[in-house]
């Protein structure tokens, strides 16, 4: 039995209205694994910001969140822990480890297809494909154009920072097989962070990996992305990754912002998740692939020169 367990963060009245879609296609994905046998049991990890949205917006959340069917694993989760946070109490949750299989999925349900029969084959084809490779961690590249950004330019930006850890992985070890339509430069590099993620407990090096993950994060900031980018850089290094294509849908955007401010919090999260980065152990190995010239080449080839360097030497300036 594998646990799917989504997340999800409340945060304004956009992301409250999404909440209510997300928790009809949980219920959808319910019917459907009741209907088809599927080894799937559903958990769901919201997190709310009652501060920006406020008392009745929190019991609007709450009321929406008992539409969920009572056997889902529900868990909630304190707004100032953080996107890292949340990420590895779904990963590295105990819960999972006394599973038969131990094997556990987590994914933004805002991004992944849940609520049909191909969208979840797709992600039991991921599991599949880590334990037949006797993976640690998997990943599901999404099968649609990628947009981390609301505007053109800083979603290049965003991406060229999120190939450099793909290209740091290397060896196109995350790199899935080949569909239609997606974005060209993960299709040569890989999807290190996509926001869908299989963790195989039962591995033997699990327990090296959880040491290097509770290491990090008494080095480190880890309540940001930094966790994500982490994990698959570290696990890379102890087992094969599992990739898949897994059915997937345009990011949203739930909070309108101009390019240049948007720009600005992009080069502020590049920046300070790359210092993170680089305080741990993976860091010397990260460092290496910025320095190498032959890395920014690469990236060249799908991107404005101007942009990769700018992402380099800001992950550069981030070295204390």
């Amino acid at each position: 039995m594998v646990y799917l367990v989504g997340r999800y963060y409340v945060f304004n009245q956009e992301s409250l209205e999404e909440l209510k879609t997300i928790v009809s296609n949980t219920v959808a994905a319910a019917d459907l694994i009741h209907a088809n046998h599927y080894p799937i049991k559903l958990g769901f990890k919201i997190t709310i910001n009652e501060e920006k949205i406020g008392m009745n917006a929190t019991k609007e959340a709450q009321q929406i969140l008992q539409k969920l069917p009572p056997k889902i694993w529900l868990l909630y989760n304190s707004v100032n822990q953080g996107a890292g946070t949340s990420y590895r109490q779904i990963l590295f949750n105990p819960t999972f480890s006394r599973e038969e299989e131990g094997i556990v999925v987590g994914a933004d349900f805002d991004q992944f297809i849940i609520d049909d029969a191909e969208g979840l084959e797709s992600i039991l084809s991921l599991v599949e494909n880590v334990k037949s490779k006797n993976s640690l961690y998997g990943i599901g590249s999404r099968d649609v154009p990628i947009k981390l950004a609301e505007h053109e330019r800083n979603n290049r930006l965003r991406i060229i920072h999120e190939l450099f850890h793909s290209l740091t992985i290397g060896k196109d070890l995350v790199v899935a097989e080949k569909v239609e339509d997606v974005t060209p430069s993960y299709a040569a590099f890989g999807e290190s962070s996509s926001g869908l993620y299989v963790m195989n407990q039962r591995h033997p090096a699990y327990p090296e990996l959880l040491k290097k993950v509770s290491s990090a994060v008494q080095q480190a900031n880890m309540r940001g992305f930094a966790a994500d980018y982490y994990v698959a850089i570290a696990a890379s290094q102890l087992a094969p990754i599992g990739t898949r294509y897994v059915k997937a849908k345009e990011n949203k955007f739930y909070q309108m912002k101009s390019e240049e401010d948007e720009y600005s919090e992009v080069l502020n999260l590049i920046s300070s998740q790359t210092r993170e980065l680089l305080k741990t152990d993976i860091g010397a190995k990260l460092y290496s692939t910025l320095v190498d010239p032959r890395t920014s080449r690469r990236i060249a080839k799908f991107y404005r020169e101007e942009e990769v360097l700018e992402v380099q030497l800001l992950m550069l300036d981030a070295v204390s």
